[in-house]
């Protein structure tokens, strides 16, 4: 995507912009690892890949280590994760609607 995004500029700037073929390039967005894993799945991650995983998380090798994972623990921090998700979505669109931002079905269907 992001080699597309940057022949796309290119060619939107070209007219404005003499020599912006050259100096526009494209990068590969990622995640700051560290700060956007959920702390439920990094204390799974502490106890089963160690506790300096996140120093290795470069590493294809640790990434090979989460088969081992049983199951069930993963399957439960996924819970975890999907019921917070759930309750965030229904506080807000609650919120909204107690604001007027948004119609009772909104809130009734989440």
């Amino acid at each position: 995507m992001s080699q597309v995004h940057s022949e796309v500029t290119r060619r939107i700037f070209a007219p404005i912009r003499p020599g912006a073929e050259q100096s526009l390039r494209s990068i590969t967005n990622g995640v700051h690892v560290p700060t956007w894993i959920a702390p439920a799945l990094d204390s799974l991650f502490e106890r089963h890949l160690g506790a300096d995983w996140k120093m290795r998380h470069d590493d294809p090798s640790l990434w090979e280590q989460v088969f081992a994972i049983p199951d069930a623990e993963l399957w439960q921090v996924r819970q975890s994760l999907r019921s917070f998700f759930l309750g965030f979505l229904r506080e807000r669109a609650r919120k909204r609607w107690i604001d007027g931002l948004t119609h009772l079905s909104t809130v009734c269907f989440i």
